[in-house]
């Protein structure tokens, strides 16, 4: 998966990427070559996958994970953090190659503000529409 922050530097830097899908492997995919949309200031990508459903919180809310994922539980709506931390801050990598939070502000934010919603073959339609006003009001509820 590729969220649109990772791509933000890889417009700069002058290397091209092709981002393909494993679902349709003969497709040749997007070129990410920092040459297109030049007069848009943003970057945007679509992620899919059967299993897994990141959100990233933004703003205010992005603070406040912890809480919105207490809020989401307390209605029986279950929520992962799969990205615990970004890689350099783990202690290995830290301890070999050193830390500066100023070298990985994507990832940082990324990591400490996404949240696992469920997915997968198990969630009806009507389970999608609770699981979407829970997360809407765990949100809202925390920022009044």
């Amino acid at each position: 998966m590729l969220h649109p922050r990772t791509l933000v530097p890889l417009l700069g830097s002058g290397i091209p990427m092709r981002i393909k899908s494993t679902l349709e492997p003969a497709h040749p995919g997007t070129l990410v070559d920092g040459e297109g949309c030049l007069d848009q200031a943003r970057a945007t990508s679509v992620t899919t996958s059967p299993y897994c459903l990141i959100a990233t919180l933004e703003g205010v809310a992005a603070g406040r994970r912890n809480d919105i994922v207490s809020r989401l539980n307390a209605r029986g709506i279950g929520t992962s953090i799969y990205y615990p931390q970004p890689v350099p801050r783990m202690a290995y990598y830290r301890g070999k190659y050193g830390y500066d939070a100023r070298r990985f502000p994507g990832a940082e934010a990324i990591s400490d503000a996404s949240l696992a919603l469920p997915v997968g073959p198990h969630v009806t339609e009507d389970d999608m529409g609770q699981i979407a006003e829970a997360f809407g009001t765990a949100i809202l509820e925390g920022s009044q």
